[in-house]
């Protein structure tokens, strides 16, 4: 699954957030969270529902971040 990682990185700063605290708000690594970010390695259903919570974001925002392609 590809995602949009340009709107999932401007919700990321939008919210005053880094992407290392988000990392650990959904309970992975930087390095992992780069990975998922550029496509070497999808986001679980969980990691998603986590993000969603923690940057606020809409039903159709995260249709539009997570199932972009």
């Amino acid at each position: 699954m590809q995602i949009d990682a340009t709107k999932l990185k401007s919700k990321i700063i939008e919210n005053n957030m880094t992407q290392e605290s988000l990392a650990n708000g959904i309970g992975i690594g930087r390095t992992s969270l780069y990975r998922r970010l550029t496509g070497k390695k999808p986001f679980l259903l969980t990691e998603v529902g986590a993000i969603a919570s923690i940057l606020g974001l809409s039903n159709d925002e995260v249709v539009e971040i997570f199932l972009s392609a």
